[in-house]
């Protein structure tokens, strides 16, 4: 029987992701500690080591998991993007291969954070939509040739797949999402999905998608306010943006290829990650980080801690 106060959240990995997802849903529990969830962990190969790993962090929190195997031969041939792995793709058969009972699930990206509580977002109003997501931070020139090439129209808004809300009762009522007719359509296309499934996603939901404010649903970290005249002007800049984001933006999404639980991460949002791996077993030693990385500005560790406080 389906539980109306249950969240379901949605995660696709494989073995190189499991620490971040770890530290993910670490936030996400301690920031809803008054709600329950149901994690839907879909992977294909993940070792039973790792299963286990995940397993006993959900369990610390008294939440739920079911764990889906997929077939390991499932969009092997549709990573032709370098930092796109076919597990992200997996996100494409939600509709089809999470049980009937349910109505909406939120699909997360492991290298998030979720900065606050998510309910008022999970039980957004579709209005009819497939899903809702946020659009991309800087809709620059690359996107706009993204959807002349998807051939959606240049005014629409092009959205990242890294959270993204679906409307899992009407998708099934639509053919595309269909397991063999997804597979069938990703082969087809898979030479103009520059961006992977979110290309895929793009082109099937243009017109079918809620978009809602990236800054406060899906923050892209690369864009995190930065310059190099560090003046006083410059860093009073960067603590009241350090604040805006602590107190307002509700998912912290660290996209690029340099992530925080890397020793050589380049990032300013360092901090509301390591706040929370800090609560897992990865907790790291932060001296001996600095000590490794030659760390000789004490001002980026004073910015960056405020988002502990």
């Amino acid at each position: 029987m389906k539980n109306n106060n249950e969240m379901n959240i949605a995660v696709t990995i494989d073995d190189n992701y499991v620490k971040p997802l770890i530290v993910m849903l670490t936030s996400l529990f301690e920031n809803n500690s008054c709600c329950k969830f149901h994690i839907f962990l879909i992977h294909s190969n993940l070792s039973n080591t790792n299963i286990e790993k995940i397993n006993g962090n959900v369990r610390l929190y008294n939440q739920k998991i079911s764990i889906i195997q997929l077939d390991d031969s499932l969009f092997e041939t549709a990573t032709s993007v370098e930092h796109v792995t076919k597990e992200t793709f997996y996100r494409l058969l939600l509709a089809e291969i999470l049980p009937s009972s349910l109505d909406r699930i939120l699909y997360l990206d492991p290298d998030i954070i979720i900065n606050g509580n998510i309910e008022k977002f999970y039980n957004k109003d579709f209005k009819g939509k497939l899903a809702v997501a946020a659009q991309v931070a800087k809709d620059d020139s690359y996107y706009k040739k993204e959807k002349k090439r998807l051939g959606i129209p240049l005014k629409s808004t092009y959205f990242n797949a890294g959270v993204i809300l679906f409307h899992l009762s009407l998708m099934r009522n639509s053919e595309i999402f269909k397991k063999e007719t997804m597979i069938k359509y990703v082969v087809e296309h898979n030479k103009d999905f520059s961006e992977g499934d979110q290309s895929c996603l793009n082109a099937l939901l243009w017109d079918k998608v809620i978009i809602v404010n990236c800054n406060l649903y899906n923050y892209d970290t690369r864009y995190y306010f930065s310059s190099k005249n560090r003046n006083i002007k410059f860093i009073l800049s960067n603590l009241h943006e350090q604040s805006n984001v602590k107190r307002k933006t509700l998912i912290i999404h660290y996209r690029g290829a340099s992530k925080p639980w890397h020793n050589n991460y380049s990032g300013k949002m360092w901090r509301a990650y390591w706040r929370y791996e800090a609560k897992t077993e990865y907790r790291r030693n932060f001296i001996k980080y600095f000590m490794i990385n030659k760390c000789n500005n004490i001002k980026d560790y004073v910015k960056g801690s405020i988002l502990s406080k």
